[in-house]
């Protein structure tokens, strides 16, 4: 999984898994987009494409329509593992 934080020039945030890219476009699955939630400085997150057939588990995109793409804070890549995978590996290691 290449998890991806994507800013969109509708200026979305998209956090989501790339499965390919080309010069053109970006195709990626199970995209999210981070929004504010009612409590003062935290996030909360929402399907980006929530009327998509659900049989359809990929969306293809211009690049012409991404300000920017890059690698997410480390506690949103365990989130959105937590979201979609059914492997979770912990980012801190602990001590035992």
């Amino acid at each position: 999984m290449t998890v991806q934080y994507i800013r969109m020039m509708s200026a979305e945030n998209v956090i989501a898994d790339v499965v390919s890219e080309d010069s053109d476009t970006v195709t990626i699955r199970n995209p999210i987009v981070a929004m504010l939630s009612g409590q003062e400085g935290t996030l909360g997150f929402a399907p980006w494409a929530p009327l998509q057939d659900p049989a359809l588990d990929e969306v293809t995109i211009p690049r012409s329509t991404i300000v920017f793409s890059t690698d997410p804070a480390p506690e949103i890549i365990e989130q959105y593992g937590r979201m979609y995978s059914n492997i979770v590996t912990p980012t801190k290691k602990l001590i035992l």
